[in-house]
């Protein structure tokens, strides 16, 4: 079993968009072997781990998968197409479902959240400074990561 490949506290609830690489899905072994409806399947269930916590994720279960990829409690579909549905998601210690190509997408997204949360705080400690005539420093990137994030995220390391 493998590391869970997003953070704990990957949370992209606000991020309505997720990027699609076309000609990566389009040029896929999904997308040349498998059914149609199991590509659909498989696309939204990419959607879903998009807001799950962690961020990228899935639960195991496959009654939550069938409602998730949209057949509500129709099990006997969902798992007539699970394979290919499911294709490259992988097994986690934290007993959900991650998928590579999701999970790289939403490390990108995270930290572009983080970083946007870190100038955030910089304009925040600038307006402070300003106000009331002060000098705090801000703080660096590395030292908010330390003040706000747990050290064993390394996706996050500058």
């Amino acid at each position: 079993m493998t590391a869970p490949l997003t953070p704990a506290d990957a949370d992209l609830q606000d991020f309505p968009f997720m990027p699609l690489h076309v000609a990566r899905l389009r040029d896929s072994d999904l997308a040349a072997e498998a059914h149609p409806e199991a590509c659909w399947y498989a696309v939204l269930l990419w959607s879903a781990a998009w807001h799950q916590l962690p961020a990228g994720s899935l639960p195991a279960a496959d009654a939550v998968l069938a409602r998730l990829c949209g057949l509500g409690r129709d099990l006997k579909t969902f798992r007539k197409h699970r394979a290919d549905a499911l294709r490259g998601w992988v097994d986690a210690s934290d007993g959900r479902l991650y998928h590579p190509v999701v999970a790289e997408q939403v490390l990108a997204a995270w930290r572009s959240k983080v970083e946007q949360r870190h100038r955030a705080e910089c304009a925040r400690v600038k307006k402070h400074n300003q106000r009331h005539e002060t000098d705090v420093a801000a703080p660096d990137f590395v030292t908010f990561l330390s003040q706000h994030f747990p050290a064993s995220v390394p996706h996050l390391s500058p």
